[in-house]
């Protein structure tokens, strides 16, 4: 039964990614919102402080925001939030960073923030509401958004190239 499953999980991946490339092989953007278009509003818990944030608190003090759509057990995610992490001096005061969770238990959320000394909020988005309402399909991935909630970028996978574009962006 597993080997089926990951079988079926291989093709799912396979039949996305030949999607993706042929999309944007003819030029098309097949997931929208797009850059220039705003985020939905939305409101989730960081499990590790109980505090709520809405997009407007994430995009404060006139910084743009990265949303990192993640989860504890995806290691491209793990990848992806080192590199945060130790820009995160250096995006003080420019980027605001906020993870957001798609793990279903959020009890796995404040040992993986300790674990990886995270410095930015986790919030616990165990619907996927926001993922989907940005039409990314899986973790992980990051909208950039200004202070008026306008998606200024997206990024789909892991992508070291962009992540590095970002951080560098930021931290002139």
């Amino acid at each position: 039964m597993k080997k089926i499953l990951i079988a079926v999980v291989a093709v799912v991946i396979a039949v996305a990614a030949a999607a993706t490339t042929f999309a944007a092989s003819n030029g098309e953007q097949k997931f929208g919102p797009n850059v220039g278009d705003k985020m939905m509003a939305f409101k989730l818990s960081d499990p590790t402080d109980g505090k709520e944030y809405a997009l407007a608190d994430l995009a404060s003090g006139g910084n743009d925001v990265a949303i990192v759509f993640m989860q504890t057990a995806c290691s491209l995610c793990v990848s992806e939030i080192t590199e945060l992490v130790g820009a995160a001096d250096d995006l003080k005061g420019k980027l605001n960073v906020a993870l957001v969770s798609l793990d279903i238990d959020s009890k796995r959320i404040k040992p993986y923030k300790d674990g990886y000394n995270i410095p930015f909020p986790i919030l616990h988005d165990k619907e996927a509401a926001v993922l989907e309402s940005v039409k990314f399909a899986a973790t992980p991935a990051i909208v950039v958004v200004d202070g008026k909630g306008i998606i200024k970028k997206k990024v789909d996978g892991y992508n070291k190239a962009e992540l590095k574009g970002i951080i560098k962006a930021y931290s002139k």
